[in-house]
């Protein structure tokens, strides 16, 4: 059970991980071009 609600936690934070990140590159993209 605990191996299974770790493997499922990492698996959701990975999902989510990956737009944050393409989030944060696209508004660091809109920083550097307002400057």
């Amino acid at each position: 059970m605990e191996a299974q609600f770790i493997y499922r936690f990492f698996s959701i934070r990975l999902i989510l991980n990956i737009p944050i990140k393409k989030i944060n590159e696209y508004l660091l993209c809109n920083k550097i071009n307002d400057i």
